[in-house]
């Protein structure tokens, strides 16, 4: 990867930095509440925008998850960052979890924003499934099907517009791989991944994709099956529940992600 064809802002402060990483068809502008908050709170913070996304390259292909990953640690070594926390949202905890083990000198702990399991058993069949889907709705159509139910009654009305009129503007021929990549990361690389990380993951849960493709808001004690699957591969994994909350919990409900990553960015730390 080269660094000049990724786009990044990076910030002076103390280490672990803060590595923010957006979801599927995002960018890391996303992140101006948890941003603000570590960069007050006197730690660096990197953001960056995903190849195929934001200001960043636009490629045809490539669009793995483990691609995006190296991505993310090339440019930390790029920076020289000596240590930090890879945090990410959606499908940016794919890429979150990639970083860290590509760049294990680096990573200290990882925290998972609202993050799920799309796809488990064959990957060619998880993805011709969905590639179906799209074909039956049209690509604009399905995003913002997708879209529209990842928030709630309560999610602001701008910020909603903007997040599915972005989505459904995105090139079918970039946005459409890269779910993709996520679903056969999903099928065939979750297992295998998660068992080979060793460093603490902090989930932050506010909503859940049931057993009817329905995307839900999380309760105080609703036990989802990612979460047991994590648990049984990760040494040590602490699950945080955000109650009445869209998708996009770093807009939702941005305290709740900053106390988080906060109490992760001090464990690291001492």
């Amino acid at each position: 990867m080269s660094t000049h064809l990724i786009h990044y802002e990076a910030t002076a402060g103390t280490e672990p930095a803060a590595v923010l990483i957006h979801g599927m068809t995002c960018d890391g502008s996303d992140w101006y509440h948890q941003s603000a908050f570590c960069q007050n709170a006197g730690y660096r913070v990197i953001t960056l925008d995903l190849r195929g996304h934001g200001q960043s390259m636009h490629l045809k292909d490539d669009y793995a998850m483990a691609t995006m990953g190296a991505d993310v640690a090339a440019l930390l070594r790029h920076l020289g960052v000596k240590s930090a926390i890879t945090v990410g949202h959606s499908m940016g905890c794919r890429v979150a979890t990639e970083a860290a083990l590509q760049a294990a000198e680096i990573v200290r702990g990882v925290a998972l924003v609202d993050g799920s399991r799309q796809a488990r058993g064959d990957p060619q069949a998880a993805v011709e499934a969905v590639r179906a889907l799209i074909e039956q709705r049209g690509f604009k159509e399905h995003f913002s099907i997708l879209f529209d139910n990842m928030f709630i009654a309560s999610s602001d009305e701008e910020e909603k517009h903007r997040i599915i009129q972005r989505a459904i503007t995105r090139p079918a021929e970039v946005a459409v791989p890269i779910i993709m990549g996520l679903l056969r990361w999903d099928a065939g690389q979750f297992d295998q991944r998660y068992s080979a990380l060793n460093v603490p993951v902090h989930v932050i849960q506010s909503t859940h994709v049931n057993e009817a493709h329905e995307r839900v808001a999380m309760t105080e004690t609703l036990a989802i099956p990612w979460h047991a699957e994590l648990q049984a591969l990760v040494q040590e994994v602490h699950i945080e529940r955000v109650p009445d909350c869209g998708h996009f919990t770093l807009l939702d409900a941005p305290a709740r992600v900053n106390a988080a990553l906060e109490r992760l960015l001090q464990s690291v730390r001492e």
